[in-house]
């Protein structure tokens, strides 16, 4: 049975992917946040007038996606405590709003920051998403292009309902979705020309490809180029290491880097950042990283 479409508060977007529905899990891979923030207050005002109970996970340092206002319920949630807190607690807030709530979160690549991997960020899509579908909701997310693994892009790619790409070309903005799941129509997932109410497909094939090609939309890195802390830090470190650059001249930056990586295996206490600076050489800090698997901060009681 075909659930009951929500309306996204921008009339031309419902067209092309014909409505949102219940259980709708929405990704946004943009830019930069304004465009993120062009789509999810239309979204938010429309389902306040819809009388739709409405939520904002406010977990980033960035700049507020929405503004507060009457009907709308911010719960901020910390990411430090790191993945299995985090989840554990935005599992527990879902539960306790309960069916058909909308929500709008802040970006998902901010998770990147706090956690330093993508695969722990795929792995938060990946358990979240059906949860939010079980029970009828309708989520934003987004993601900013060229920050992430192709891998994790990928899996977030498999789990969401859609995926909507979001890019400039010859000064004009232009919508792309991905993925739109269990819908279709001859035009839905070509390039649309975002202008005034009515958003134009790119038809032709050699116009497509002439505005993906002109477009300001940077290459998804793969696996071994992501941008993700834990790579680009661990992957200095050992520059340094092997090739015997560990002097004076790069002292200060190796000890920021060196306290960087503590910090992504052992995690936040300061007492652990004590104990580390006091006791652990980097080849101590290479050997702990050999033996974890995976990504991601080790338990407790081995810090």
């Amino acid at each position: 049975m075909e659930k009951e479409k929500i309306k996204s508060g921008i009339a031309a977007l419902d067209e092309v992917i014909q409505g949102i529905r219940l259980g709708d899990n929405v990704v946004w891979q943009v830019d930069n946040l304004s465009e993120y923030t062009y789509f999810a207050r239309p979204f938010l005002d429309q389902a306040l007038s819809d009388h739709r109970r409405c939520v904002y996970i406010r977990f980033a340092q960035h700049p507020p996606i929405l503004e507060r206002q009457e009907g709308l319920t911010i719960i901020e949630v910390q990411p430090h405590a790191g993945f299995d807190a985090f989840s554990a607690e935005v599992h527990s807030l879902i539960e306790a709003q309960g069916r058909e709530t909308f929500y709008v979160f802040d970006c998902l690549s901010e998770l990147v920051v706090e956690w330093a991997t993508d695969e722990l960020l795929a792995n938060f899509f990946q358990v979240t998403c059906p949860f939010l579908f079980e029970l009828d909701t309708v989520a934003y997310f987004a993601l900013i292009r060229g920050q992430h693994a192709h891998s994790a892009v990928a899996r977030i790619r498999d789990t969401t309902q859609l995926l909507i790409d979001i890019y400039h070309a010859e000064g004009s903005m232009y919508m792309h979705p991905l993925k739109v799941w269990d819908r279709y129509s001859p035009r839905m997932f070509l390039p649309h020309l975002m202008s005034g109410k009515v958003w134009l497909p790119v038809f032709y094939s050699g116009d497509a490809a002439a505005v993906s090609a002109t477009g300001s939309k940077k290459p998804l890195h793969n696996k071994e180029k992501s941008t993700a802390p834990w790579k680009s830090v661990y992957r200095k470190l050992v520059q340094y290491d092997e090739l015997g650059t560990c002097g004076e001249d790069n002292k200060s930056e190796i000890a920021a880097l060196k306290q960087e990586l503590c910090r992504m295996m052992l995690g936040v206490h300061p007492e652990f950042g004590r104990l580390s600076d006091m006791y652990f050489s980097l080849p101590d800090l290479f050997y702990i990283r050999d033996r974890i698997i995976g990504s991601g901060r080790i338990g407790g009681k081995a810090a």
